[in-house]
């Protein structure tokens, strides 16, 4: 089982290899982003993905 640790970093890099961390953003921006993932999470959630 992986560690706390190792989820993280995969989860970052995987943030990296995204774009994520390719452009400095406002705090807005950042949150208005963590909000449509979470919308799109919610909405696969619904159909049963």
């Amino acid at each position: 089982m992986k560690s706390i640790n190792e989820l993280i970093q995969e989860a970052h890099q995987n943030a990296v290899n995204k774009g994520w961390w390719e452009d400095d953003r406002s705090f807005g921006e950042i949150i208005a982003l963590i909000h449509s993932e979470a919308s799109e999470a919610l909405e696969d959630f619904r159909n049963g993905k």
